[in-house]
């Protein structure tokens, strides 16, 4: 809370105004449907196991799907009508956008389950308290971003750049 009292408070000092004078109106519509789908679907996936799966979890999901594909429809016809979108869906298929958003939903589809395994192991495994957990993935953290930092800096003072042109080759004989 500090930090983004901060940031809030030292962005509207130093970072000048600027007016979108084509400012476009809000897709509310489409926010009311994306929102509405997801929350159908969300919903029956977080309850529906602790009431045995009722026959209602079910129609819930099967309505967020109908009510995603009804969004999908309608941004195609506000796109039609020349109006901004809430998601401009020809983005979709640009394959480099396709696959970053594919290997995004991977990495982040891993990365929980990962912390959820490491929560265990250290709580069920280990037998740390929740509080010992927590402070041990804030080392972990602090350890990772010490890494992260050192790597780049070992990196820029000793690495051949070579990106976007691989491979690189190696010069030195």
């Amino acid at each position: 809370m500090p930090i983004g009292l901060a940031a809030v408070l030292l962005g509207l000092r130093h970072l000048p105004e600027s007016r979108d004078l084509a400012a476009r109106r809000p897709d509310l519509a489409g926010m009311l449907l994306a929102g509405l789908g997801l929350l159908l679907i969300a919903y029956p996936l977080t309850a529906g196991g602790a009431h045995q799966w009722p026959v209602w979890s079910f129609l819930m999901m099967a309505g967020g799907f109908l009510t995603l594909m009804v969004f999908v429809v309608q941004q195609r016809a506000r796109t039609a009508r020349g109006r901004d979108p809430l998601v401009v869906l020809a983005l979709f298929k640009r394959r480099a956008f396709a696959a970053g958003l594919s290997a995004q939903l991977v990495f982040g589809l891993l990365s929980g389950v990962f912390f959820l395994a490491w929560t265990l192991f250290m709580q069920d495994g280990l037998g740390l308290s929740p509080r010992q957990a927590a402070a041990g993935f804030v080392v972990a953290s602090l350890g990772e971003m010490a890494g992260a930092w050192l790597t780049m800096s070992l990196a820029g003072r000793h690495g051949t750049p070579c990106w976007p042109r691989p491979p690189c080759a190696d010069t030195r004989g």
